[in-house]
């Protein structure tokens, strides 16, 4: 019964724990993607508060199986939650089937919501997100590349949407994760994890090339000058020095020009 009383105790935590980790460091921000897109897709408060749920559950399910993945090395990495990594060690087998039912409950719900091809994309989704933190995690420039399908995917999962726009979200996923990966690459190249990050010492060349294709696929949507804006994190990269404050740049950036997207596709109020 004190088995069953714990287990209990500790769901919501598993539940929502691996993802409130992350948006303390900053990320997750696709959520915020997500919401903003059924925002202006939908235009109505239940069909937004639902896809919202959507959102939050599989970002938190993506995050859990990393952590889950990750649990033992995660056990020396300063920049985890001690408290969560040893909690998915005890209580191992637990957490992955949990992780696994609500994977399963958010195909579910998609379909629900819009129709089966979205449950299939959730599906996909996941499947996605296992092969990266299974096999390609650390495989530079290839982890870059799954993590942009990852983000592709993630926002597909709202609504049809053009696949310029899904385009543009994928490849400022492959930034972002670039940019992340240049903050843990000291605590990485300690675990001997081979990231792009740690293979390249010096990541301008990749930020340069993604961002010519990210400027392509904005430039499709919003025209040249709008496409030229796509090389301000690379800009700041290479004048700020500093890839906190680049990120952080970054990061103000890729909102406003989706907020711009989703104006100029879908209309105002």
């Amino acid at each position: 019964m004190k088995s069953i009383s714990t287990k209990i105790q500790i769901l919501p935590y598993f539940v929502f724990q691996p993802l409130v980790e992350r948006v303390k460091k900053g990320e997750g921000g696709l959520i915020l993607f997500n919401v903003l897109l059924s925002v202006f897709f939908y235009r109505n408060l239940s069909m937004v508060v639902l896809q919202s749920l959507l959102a939050i559950l599989s970002m938190s399910m993506l995050y859990g199986f990393n952590d889950y993945v990750d649990r033992n090395a995660d056990l020396v990495n300063p920049k985890k939650n001690p408290t969560l990594t040893k909690r998915i060690g005890q209580h191992h087998l637990y957490f992955i089937l949990l992780n696994l039912l609500i994977s399963f409950g958010c195909i579910a719900l998609a379909i629900r919501l819009v129709d089966y091809k979205k449950g299939l994309l959730v599906a996909a989704l996941l499947v996605v997100n296992m092969v990266y933190s299974l096999r390609v995690k650390s495989l530079p420039i290839a982890d870059l590349i799954i993590v942009g399908i990852w983000g592709s995917l993630f926002v597909s999962i709202v609504a049809d949407v053009p696949y310029p726009l899904i385009g543009v979200v994928g490849l400022m996923t492959s930034i972002a994760h670039l940019f992340q990966a240049i903050t843990d690459r000291e605590v990485d190249a300690q675990n001997q994890v081979d990231t792009s990050a740690t293979k390249f010492k010096n990541p301008i060349f990749l930020l340069l090339g993604f961002s010519a294709l990210l400027s392509y696929s904005i430039y499709l949507l919003l025209g040249v000058l709008a496409g030229a804006s796509a090389f301000i994190p690379a800009l700041s990269f290479l004048w700020i020095k500093n890839v906190h404050t680049t990120w952080n740049v970054s990061r103000v950036y890729f909102g406003t020009t989706w907020l711009l997207i989703l104006y100029v596709t879908y209309g105002g109020f």
